[in-house]
């Protein structure tokens, strides 16, 4: 049995958690769509903000956040992930209830650098 999530994530080029990222972004810091693709560009995801009005119209109303405020506290987990037909190392600021906070993609395998990365950017 395939479930929703699978689904979803079968028929977009990005990973779930990143259109998850750019939801929350919407939803709770509430940014346009062109201050998310900035933010999810410096991540190392390149997307339009045209992508993010889709991913928003799309799935605003299935989605639900919580307002978290401090995201002082946070694990990172990794996985190889394919993003526009390349596989990449996908690294996800998971907070204790293991909803994601950012993401961050690279190339390269360095769990230590994405670990600061998240550390400079959720402060």
């Amino acid at each position: 049995m395939i479930s929703k999530a699978e689904k979803i994530h079968k028929q977009h080029r990005y990973p779930l958690a990143v259109i998850e990222a750019a939801l929350a972004l919407h939803i709770n810091k509430e940014k346009t769509f062109r201050s998310i693709a900035e933010t999810l560009n410096i991540h190392g995801v390149k997307v339009s903000h045209k992508t993010v009005y889709e991913w928003v119209q799309k799935f605003e109303g299935v989605a639900h956040f919580s307002k978290a405020k401090n995201h002082s506290d946070f694990q990172v987990e990794e996985s190889l992930v394919k993003c526009n037909g390349q596989e990449v190392f996908m690294y996800r600021a998971v907070d204790k209830s293991k909803k994601t906070i950012s993401v961050y993609l690279r190339e390269k395998k360095n769990q230590a650098k994405a670990y600061s990365f998240f550390k400079e950017h959720l402060e």
